[in-house]
Formats: C-alpha cells, structure tokens, sequence
C-alpha cells in the first residue's frame, strides 16, 4: 500500500502548529499569571499569591513541555517534507518532461506557423502592390486603394492579438530569434523543478 506522504506532511504540520499555538497561549497565560502574582504579593495577599503561583507553575511545566517538543516535531515536519518532495519527484518529474517536451515542440510549430505568416502577408501585400501599379498605369483615380500592407497588418493586430495587455510591444532583437531558442531556457528550468 503506498503511502500518502501529502497527508503525512500535513499531519506533522498540524501537530507542530498545534503545539506551537498552545506554547504561545500558555506564555501568554503565564505573562498574565506572573502580574497576578506581583501584584498579590505586592498587595501582601498571600493566599491568593500562593495560589496564583501555583497554577503559575502548572502553566510553566506545561509550557516548557511543549517547548522542547517543538525541535522533535519541527524535524519530524522536515522529514515528512523531505519523503513528501520525493514521492513529488517521482510522480511529477515525468509529467514535467512530457510538457517541456511538449512546449519544445509547440515552438517549433509556432515558429513555422509565424514564419508562413510572414510569408503569406509579404505575398498579400506584393500582390495588392502589382495591383496598385496596374491600377496606376491604367489611370486609376485612387490606385492607393490597392495598398494592403495597412490592412494587413491591422488584421494581424485584432486576430493575433496578445493575451497579456492587448498591445504589442517591441522587445528587442532577441524576439527576432527563432521561437525553440527563446523557449530552451523555459524548458530547461522546468526539468529542474524537482
């Protein structure tokens, strides 16, 4: 039977906190218990002194108790985290794989997919120019009409339009490199996440 290591973890957590909490409230108790206790005695209130002192003392040794469990427990979390990433390691690290190498090829797919972009809007744009200079020879009125570099990049805009913020912004010569390069980078940190 495997062993679930998240719910290990989790309960390793639950105690350290659980103890953690109690020592803070019980020192808390003890600050209040302490003044209590100064103050009966500087009232000279014996009784009651001697009473305050000694649930003082019970908070104290209840307290100090769960103090020097708390490096115990701290490292029994460390250990539950510890075989937790292993377990982490060996379920995730194929599927962190699979999807670099998934990204990899993607971006070459994206790459070719932009490159037959910019071939196929270069064509567009020399096909509305021969027709602008045809227009032009034949007199054409408005031949400019035939100019589509505009139309055509304006179509990109709106039908390629970016995720993030709705705007292109120039990021320099190195968006220019072919898009497997940009992305070995990516794919080289996620194969060591684990």
């Amino acid at each position: 039977m495997a062993v679930d290591t998240n719910a290990l973890l989790d309960a390793a957590l639950a105690k350290y906190n659980d103890a953690r909490t109690k020592a803070e409230g019980l020192l808390e108790r003890e600050q209040q218990l302490q003044q209590q206790y100064g103050r009966h005695m500087a009232n000279g209130d014996k009784i009651s002194a001697l009473s305050v002192r000694a649930e003082l003392d019970r908070v104290q040794r209840e307290n100090y108790d769960l103090v020097a469990m708390l490096p115990a427990l701290g490292a029994d979390v460390a250990a539950a985290r510890s075989a937790h990433r292993v377990t982490l390691a060996a379920t995730l690290t194929p599927k962190f794989k699979d999807a670099a190498q998934s990204l990899s090829d993607q971006a070459q797919r994206f790459e070719e997919a932009v490159a037959t972009l910019i071939a196929v809007r270069a064509a567009f744009v020399a096909a509305g120019t021969t027709l602008r200079a045809l227009a032009f020879t034949a007199g054409d009125v408005e031949p400019g009409r035939f100019q589509v570099a505009k139309l055509a990049d304006d179509i990109i805009g709106t039908r390629v339009r970016p995720l993030v913020d709705m705007t292109f912004n120039h990021n320099g010569a190195a968006y220019e490199k072919p898009i497997p390069t940009l992305v070995a980078p990516i794919v080289q940190t996620a194969e060591v996440i684990l």
